[in-house]
């Protein structure tokens, strides 16, 4: 996948993800006037989907450069052992949750 399209795919799966998450956390949480939904709407939420974009673009374009390089070349080096598939969901779990820890102490969420 290309990294623009595959950043866009990321920011709103991410977007959705946190703020679906933070709303069911913040059914517990009396809130009458709402600030922390819309805080949750308009600053966490975002910020969190900006990151996971920009990581993915990232990622995204290290891989099509890996193999537009190797495809490239005369030679074709040993291949790298890739981690497995399951690994990389546990580093993007872990990376979202802590994304999302450091809103929630930036922004003062309970």
């Amino acid at each position: 996948m290309r990294p623009i399209p595959a950043a866009i795919l990321a920011f709103f799966a991410i977007y959705i993800v946190v703020v679906a998450g933070g709303h069911a956390m913040l059914q517990e949480v009396s809130d009458p006037g709402g600030s922390r939904a819309i805080r949750l709407m308009f600053q966490i939420g975002p910020l969190c989907a900006l990151v996971g974009a920009i990581v993915t673009a990232i990622v995204t374009s290290r891989q099509r450069s890996r193999g537009e390089h190797t495809a490239t070349a005369g030679d074709t080096p040993a291949a790298k052992p890739r981690p497995p598939k399951l690994l990389m969901a546990i580093i993007v779990l872990v990376a979202v949750v802590l994304l999302y820890l450091l809103a929630r102490v930036l922004f003062g969420l309970p």
